[in-house]
């Protein structure tokens, strides 16, 4: 925890925050018993209160929210789509089209990539299965994406339409 990994980890995150504010509670209430008992400045117990209260429900809404994009399987954040399908247009030459792409998070380090390809089969050297190997490869080094599935149409294919 220590080291900066509860950046990373949502569980840890969650575990570092509920540890902080536990120390913090215990120091405020401490620290506020303490002054009420010198001054009798009693009005200082229910502020306490409250600040710890507005810490807790930040770090919260935070967990919350990323817990919320995690469990609805949406985009992450700072990712592009588009981005993404145009880096692999320019680097696979044998990729005529990308259509009906997906991206999602199922935890936050996983990043999983779903897509219909278009080839045109006179560039493609060797089999389709090693293009697609080449293709996960490079979506894992570059996109940091760790799954992905890659339905492979032919090349006068009609897509389907969207709903």
């Amino acid at each position: 925890i220590l080291q900066g990994s509860q950046n990373n980890n949502l569980n840890i995150r969650s575990v570092f925050y509920h540890m902080i504010a536990d120390a913090a509670s215990s120091i405020g209430i401490v620290i506020a018993a303490i002054i009420i008992i010198s001054t009798g400045f009693v009005i200082l117990d229910p502020i306490v209160s409250l600040g710890i209260s507005i810490l807790i429900i930040y770090w919260a809404y935070g967990i919350l929210k990323e817990s919320t994009r995690i469990l609805l399987e949406m985009a992450p954040k700072g990712m592009n789509i588009d981005t993404i399908s145009e880096d692999l247009k320019v680097n696979f030459p044998e990729i005529i089209e990308l259509f009906d792409a997906h991206l999602w998070t199922i935890i936050p380090d996983m990043l999983i990539y779903s897509v219909h390809v278009k080839l045109n089969n006179d560039l493609i050297e060797g089999n389709q299965e090693e293009l697609i190997s080449k293709i996960n490869d490079f979506l894992s080094k570059h996109h940091k994406i760790i799954e992905s599935t890659i339905q492979i149409m032919p090349k006068d294919a009609v897509e389907a339409c969207s709903i």
